[in-house]
């Protein structure tokens, strides 16, 4: 973000109650993410595989989806696929998703954004980085108002 952290939109859905789905399969990850997030503050749901991420979905909105990509029952780029199609079908918005994988090979970042993930972290996730590209998900989908850069 050309050596200037801004986190303007992020701010913003922290202060208007930010609501993060954490979708991964391994407990510890998934309370690291979970204490990392909930240090903003932002409201956390955990989901442990594809198929409870997806359920959740259903459920309720998210400001962003924070999704693992190896996951028993449902891995990520299905439940990716699910969610984009529920969007499609239920004329929702674009939720943002953030691939947070140890997997960071060629074939699987082009696998994720054929899926239709928004960006990929290499884990293990530092904070900065994290909210860095959280903040940049959420200004590429914010709205911007008449005349703005």
């Amino acid at each position: 973000m050309n050596g200037q952290v801004r986190y303007l939109d992020l701010e913003t859905a922290v202060a208007r109650g930010l609501h993060v789905l954490v979708v991964e399969d391994h407990p510890v990850n998934r309370q690291i993410l979970t204490l990392m997030l909930e240090r903003l503050p932002a409201r956390v749901t955990c989901a442990d595989d594809g198929a409870q991420g997806v359920a959740a979905f259903e459920q309720q909105r998210f400001d962003v989806i924070l999704m693992d990509l190896r996951m028993p029952l449902m891995d990520g780029y299905e439940a990716i696929q699910r969610i984009r199609a529920l969007e499609m079908s239920g004329g929702l918005p674009r939720t943002p998703i953030i691939v947070v994988s140890a997997h960071t090979a060629p074939g699987d970042l082009k696998r994720a954004r054929e899926a239709g993930s928004d960006h990929h972290l290499g884990k293990p996730v530092h904070i900065p980085t994290l909210l860095e590209t959280m903040d940049a998900v959420m200004q590429a989908r914010a709205p911007r108002a008449a005349g703005a850069a």
